[in-house]
């Protein structure tokens, strides 16, 4: 290569560096400007970034806050739909409550209705009252003297009763034994009636003391008469009750051919079972071998008092 060449060359060479110097420092200077330009965006970025982190936990506070918020409104509801509940409640006992109230006075409202109704008949009922209380006393008065005059009858016949039964104590008295008991006089006539054995037939001084003792019994007015018949201990039980029986029976039928009223009359047999005297010597047999007449007062029973049959202890 020659020299001019080699100039030449040297002279491009050097053209082409200073030209490619010049085109890198634009460049660089080109590079350089963006580089700047990308680092204020970066910072920019940056700045953006911190701001949307910020951003970022404002809104996760607001949101801590808005659910607390909802927690406590939760709380708050379920509160209040305690409080709606009970308020329920009570409004339906208040109801209940006002009802039995409306009840009450409804029916108040119906009894003072009814008192005002009868209001009007007081004053007449008053006056009624009175007169029925005079009439009452009135009548309770008379009751008691009715009462009182009652029992001063029941007194005068009592004691009238008594002088009766006395009188014919006094008189039966002397035709037989006799004996004065609460309810009347009871005559044994054993020692002046007798039969003959296993006879019921009366003898004729029997009939004789039976009819002075028919002709007392005709005065006793107001007093019935009962034939008692009596045996001793000879013979079954049996036996001597038929023949108590029949002895009894004599002497009833005397009385009434003597005109003793029949519906005055009554008689019963009681063969052994009520002994005047105890003992089987022929004494205890001859008192128990007997019949009894007995005045007593009429009742309505028709019955034989079989008390008055029994010997006194």
């Amino acid at each position: 290569m020659n020299r001019t060449a080699t100039l030449v060359l040297a002279l491009f060479l050097t053209i082409a560096l200073l030209w490619g110097g010049y085109a890198g420092w634009q460049l660089i200077r080109s590079l350089r400007t963006e580089v700047e330009t990308l680092g204020g965006r970066v910072v920019a970025l940056e700045g953006d970034l911190a701001a949307s982190q910020d951003d970022l936990a404002t809104s996760q506070e607001k949101a801590q806050a808005a659910e607390e918020r909802a927690n406590q409104a939760d709380q708050v509801a379920g509160f209040m739909e305690e409080r709606a509940h009970t308020a329920e409640s009570n409004a339906a006992t208040a109801a209940e409550i006002a009802a039995a109230e409306r009840t009450r006075a409804e029916n108040a409202l119906t009894a003072a209705e009814r008192a005002l109704a009868e209001a009007g008949d007081a004053e007449a009922a008053r006056k009624l009252a009175e007169e029925q209380r005079v009439a009452a006393v009135r009548k309770a008065e008379d009751s008691e003297l009715d009462a009182w005059r009652a029992r001063r009858k029941a007194e005068e016949l009592e004691r009238q009763r008594n002088r009766d039964l006395d009188r014919l104590e006094s008189a039966l008295g002397r035709l037989a034994e006799t004996r004065r008991t609460a309810l009347g006089v009871v005559m044994n006539l054993g020692d002046s009636i007798e039969f003959d054995f296993n006879e019921a037939v009366l003898r004729p001084e029997a009939k004789e003391l039976l009819s002075r003792i028919a002709g007392v019994l005709l005065t006793a007015e107001d007093f019935g008469i009962q034939v008692y018949g009596h045996t001793d201990d000879v013979g079954s039980p049996e036996y001597n009750l038929e023949l108590s029986e029949r002895r009894a029976g004599a002497v009833r039928d005397y009385l009434l051919e003597a005109g003793i009223r029949p519906d005055l009359i009554a008689m019963k047999g009681f063969g052994m079972r009520a002994p005047l005297a105890q003992g089987s010597d022929e004494a205890a047999r001859q008192r128990n071998r007997r019949v009894e007449i007995a005045i007593v007062q009429i009742t309505e029973s028709t019955e034989v008092d079989e008390d008055l049959a029994q010997p006194e202890p």
